[in-house]
């Protein structure tokens, strides 16, 4: 039962992690340009 509760999650947290970064990352790469650009 401990090894099968391991395996859901793992994928259900690497998922998580995934869809995090690539929603996150695209925000600051244009945030830092703009910030730039204003002053």
């Amino acid at each position: 039962m401990s090894l099968p509760s391991t395996k859901p999650a793992q994928l259900s947290i690497r998922s998580f992690f995934q869809a995090k970064p690539p929603k996150y990352a695209p925000p600051p790469s244009k945030a830092t340009p703009a910030d730039l650009s204003n002053p």
